[in-house]
């Protein structure tokens, strides 16, 4: 019979068995260190007639088997548990637009529940391509120690047509059989909106003599883009000319066929005094337009 003595000091635990000749005792000594997980090995072992580096003597079979079965009861004494803290049971749920940048998703942090002594090993694997997760492994996780997992999106792969996706990133710790949790990550692909303007050039008159200048004028910009997509914009003075003025600065966002309106028009305080032809031009733009910018160019005539 083996006696398990779990009260030894440090990371050893002894055991014994009468055998062949007497008392056979050995500890089995667990290392944990910190970034690598547990190892275990034999220490001090005993035989009935000294110290067996001491003596030259093949060790019983029946003792060998019961030092087998001693190191299996200290793993499962030491065993680590992974715990799930966040996030909750939800996914995480996802919408991008298609062809947005690589996108971080959120982070999960999970905790070794298990043994006092325990070090616990976490490895996070993708089940699909547009997944990531970093760091893919973690190792010597303490006792009541966390972790912290981010899961990324890969966009590059992800169409509005195939959509939605649904994918797991799988977290698994080093428990014999290993606790495994998958992390469901659902997203939902947008396609990218298309920007309409109604006109692509303006042009405006003043006359230096009179002062007469030609009215503001509209633009009116449109989502042309596919079902389901949406428009925001930015509107700005490519060159910056100070006689040309826009406003909104931006809009959005617009449905499908939704329109919204930029006006244009003259600053009188600071139109050129020479005559002659000035232009600049109106830039419509949007960080997900498959074909922005789009440019309005102004023609202004100054006449004397």
């Amino acid at each position: 019979m083996t006696a398990f003595d779990a009260t030894v000091a440090g990371s050893k635990f002894g055991f014994s068995k009468q055998s062949i000749g007497g008392t056979w005792s050995w500890s089995v000594q667990a290392d944990n260190t910190l970034g690598v997980g547990q190892l275990f090995q034999f220490v001090d072992i005993g035989t009935p007639y000294g110290p067996l580096f001491h003596v030259e003597i093949p060790i019983p079979g029946d003792v060998i088997e019961e030092m087998a079965n001693s190191l299996s009861e200290v793993r499962s004494q030491l065993a680590p548990l992974m715990a799930l803290v966040q996030p909750t049971a939800s996914p995480f749920n996802i919408i991008i637009v298609e062809g947005a940048a690589n996108e971080a998703v959120g982070s999960v942090e999970v905790h070794n529940i298990g043994a006092f002594g325990s070090f616990m090993s976490i490895a996070a694997t993708p089940d699909s391509a547009w997944l990531s997760a970093d760091p893919s492994t973690t190792q010597g996780i303490g006792k009541n120690q966390a972790a912290r997992i981010n899961v990324s999106l890969l966009t590059a792969t992800l169409l509005a047509s195939e959509s939605p996706y649904n994918g797991n990133v799988n977290l698994q710790d080093n428990r014999d059989p290993p606790t495994i949790i998958p992390v469901p990550v659902t997203v939902t692909v947008f396609p990218r909106p298309i920007i309409g303007v109604s006109s692509t050039q303006l042009s405006f008159t003043h006359v230096l003599s009179t002062g007469i200048s030609t009215g503001a004028q509209a633009i009116t910009v449109e989502n042309t883009g596919p079902v389901q997509s949406s428009l925001e914009f930015a509107v700005v003075v490519v060159n910056g000319s100070t006689w040309l003025t826009v406003t909104p600065a931006s809009g959005g966002p617009l449905d499908p066929a939704q329109t919204a309106q930029v006006t244009v028009s003259l600053d009188s305080s600071k139109i050129p005094s020479a005559p002659g032809t000035y232009t600049d031009s109106v830039r419509i733009s949007s960080g997900t337009a498959s074909n922005s910018p789009v440019d309005v160019s102004v023609t202004l005539t100054v006449q004397s």
